[in-house]
């Protein structure tokens, strides 16, 4: 184990990460680079404006593909993905039993820029648990390769943004390194900025534009320690390959966890994409262009979601959507909207994510010249819109350091989502969820 950075040589600061995904760091100092343009309120990507005295220090580069073919080939993402999104979706259904949407990208993303800034027993435990047994530069590379992999459309648009922002401090020293990894490899917007209210604004605004307005607040305030934010957002707005049309839609009775019955609007199709295991029957709905589409698992009648989640591991979750059956299944899908945000700090703790939220052991060495730097926080904040036009899915995290008529034959299969489910939002290329969530209950209309 590292030894723990003597508090009276180095301040000890928090680190914030925010967004949708954003991660937020607290620094005292300023970046090395200089800014790219003297206008501090020239437009972001998304249309908002930068905040004053926050322009920022360069352009994110387009995202680039890996310089090395042979990480590409010898090293998938994909196992390694499914094992943080199994770990995290699990231990998020088990703190309450409201309804839950996670965005595993979106915290993949957040947490590995911040990893680049970590060194030593901290850089391992973060690595482990994002990474596996991969290095930081392979992980680096495939997350980069996959977000480059991505299509997105008019029709099925997934926009993907990453931000650092930094307090416009003379003390602040963070490593050019740190930035220009962050910059190659995940497209980083960087901004210095006073660390006020203004900045707070500045970030929310951010957010507010990258996810359409879907997220529109993800924090209330900064610590006075916070020094440094990271910050990923992540969209997804996809029309239904097949829209639902008025007949197609029914008020029909929905069983929420708790055994109470409510009358909702469910959408009622004909699909051709089959799931099941010895868990769960479900079906895959495609979104237009047929790059992207809604996954709905019915637990068996005695389970329920968090049993039919418990048992998943990464090879069951992988081998359930790789093995979709070509067959007639006729379904249900309630309309349903709801937000979803926690902190994720003791989550990332118990999957062995320790040091990097310890004050006395953190080591972001590769972050900050001059200050110890610590994870405080960790804030996910989501939002899914589900309708008769499509879907729509948000996600944001902050690190802080400090439904043809509803009367349908009983054969050939049925798949009515008329009880607690799970469902998922995936790429039908890789097979990766990128939402995933569990619905235990439904507004009533």
């Amino acid at each position: 184990m590292k030894k723990a950075i003597p508090t009276n040589h180095k301040r000890i600061t928090s680190l914030l990460l925010a967004g949708m995904m954003t991660c937020s760091l607290p620094l005292t100092g300023c970046s090395n680079a200089k800014p790219a343009s003297s206008d501090p309120t020239k437009a972001t990507a998304s249309g908002t404006t930068a905040p004053t005295k926050a322009a920022p220090t360069t352009e994110a580069p387009t995202a680039i593909a890996p310089t090395d073919p042979e990480v590409r080939k010898n090293i998938s993402l994909n196992d390694q993905y499914n094992t943080f999104t199994l770990e995290a979706l699990k231990r998020s259904i088990a703190a309450t039993e409201e309804n839950v949407m996670i965005s595993p990208l979106s915290m993949m993303l957040a947490l590995s820029m911040t990893a680049n800034g970590a060194n030593g027993e901290t850089a391992k435990e973060m690595l482990s648990v994002l990474g596996g047994d991969m290095t930081m530069e392979e992980l680096n590379q495939l997350l980069n390769t996959y977000s480059a992999s991505l299509p997105s459309t008019a029709e099925a648009k997934l926009s993907i943004a990453n931000s650092i922002w930094y307090k416009d401090h003379p003390e602040v020293v963070i490593r050019e390194d740190f930035l220009s990894k962050n910059q190659r490899y995940y497209s980083a917007d960087i901004f210095p900025a006073p660390f006020d209210g203004s900045t707070v604004d500045a970030i929310n605004n951010w957010v507010k534009g990258k996810t359409d307005g879907m997220i529109d607040k993800l924090l209330d305030e900064l610590n006075p320690d916070t020094r440094l934010v990271l910050v990923n957002a992540i969209l997804f707005d996809g029309q239904w390959a097949e829209q639902y049309y008025d007949h197609q839609i029914s008020k029909l009775t929905f069983t929420d966890a708790r055994g109470k019955s409510k009358i909702v609007e469910q959408m009622c199709s004909e699909e051709n994409y089959y799931l099941s295991d010895k868990d769960c029957t479900g079906f895959m709905k495609l979104y237009k262009g047929g790059k992207y589409a809604f996954v709905g698992l019915l637990p068996d009648a005695e389970s329920t979601p968090d049993k039919l989640i418990a048992n998943m591991t990464p090879d069951s979750l992988k081998n359930l959507l790789a093995n979709a059956k070509n067959r007639e299944v006729h379904v249900r899908i309630p309309k349903f909207t709801f937000d979803y945000g926690t902190s994720v700090k003791a989550i990332l703790q118990d999957m062995g994510m320790v040091q990097a939220f310890d004050k006395d052991l953190a080591d972001f060495s590769k972050l900050s010249e001059k200050e110890q730097i610590f994870i405080s926080d960790v804030i996910h904040k989501t939002r899914v819109e589900v309708t008769e036009k499509g879907t729509r899915a948000a996600a944001a995290t902050a690190v802080i350091g400090d439904a043809v008529s509803c009367v349908m034959p009983e054969e050939p299969i049925n798949v009515f989502l008329d009880r607690p489910f799970v469902f998922m939002i995936v790429d039908t290329q890789q097979n990766l969820p990128i939402f995933i969530g569990r619905v235990n209950s439904i507004e009533e209309e």
